[in-house]
C-alpha cells in the first residue's frame, strides 16, 4: 500500500465549498502526527480515514456536504477505501468576497441580541417590610408576585 499524505487529504477537504477548516475534535485528539508537525482533523488508519471538519454557515445540508467531502477524498486518493466525516461545529461567517478565493478573510455575521436587565433581588425582597411598597431604587420596575398581588 502507498503511503497516504495526510496534509494533501486535509487540503482536499478544505477545498470543498462549505468547509471552513479542519477540527481537532473535542480536545484536539483527532490528528495525524508527522515528524515535527501534526495535521489536525485527519486520522489515517490503513485504507480508512476519519475526518473532523467545521462547516461554514449558511451552507448545504450536512448529509449533502458530507457526501461531497467523502467523494472528493475517494476520488483524489485511490488508496483510501472508506471515509468517515464528522461535523464538529459551524462557523457563522459570510462567504469570501470573491467566490473560490479561500484566502479572503470572511466577515463575521452580526447577530442582534437583546440584553435583559435582571434585578439582583427577588421581587419579594425589593418590597419594604412595613408598607409593602417598592423601595425607591426599584421605582419604575414592575414585579409580579407569585400570588398575583
Amino acid at each position: 500500500m502507498t503511503s497516504i499524505d495526510a496534509e494533501a487529504v486535509a487540503a482536499a477537504v478544505v477545498a470543498v465549498p462549505g468547509v471552513a477548516r479542519m477540527s481537532g475534535g473535542v480536545s484536539g485528539e483527532v490528528a495525524t502526527y508527522l515528524p515535527g508537525r501534526r495535521v489536525t482533523g485527519v486520522r489515517l488508519r490503513s485504507s480508512h480515514v476519519v475526518l473532523h471538519v467545521i462547516a461554514n454557515a449558511p451552507s448545504r445540508p450536512f448529509p449533502e456536504l458530507g457526501t461531497t467531502i467523502r467523494q472528493a477524498v475517494l476520488d483524489g486518493f485511490p488508496d483510501i477505501v472508506s471515509v468517515d466525516v464528522s461535523f464538529d461545529d459551524v462557523d457563522l461567517v459570510s462567504e469570501p468576497a470573491v467566490p473560490g478565493d479561500r484566502r479572503a478573510k470572511p466577515e463575521p455575521i452580526t447577530i442582534a441580541s437583546t440584553a435583559l436587565a435582571v434585578p439582583h433581588q427577588s421581587p419579594q425582597a425589593a418590597r419594604s417590610p412595613h408598607s409593602g411598597a417598592l423601595r425607591p431604587e426599584h421605582a419604575g420596575a414592575a414585579f409580579a408576585s407569585p400570588s398575583g398581588n
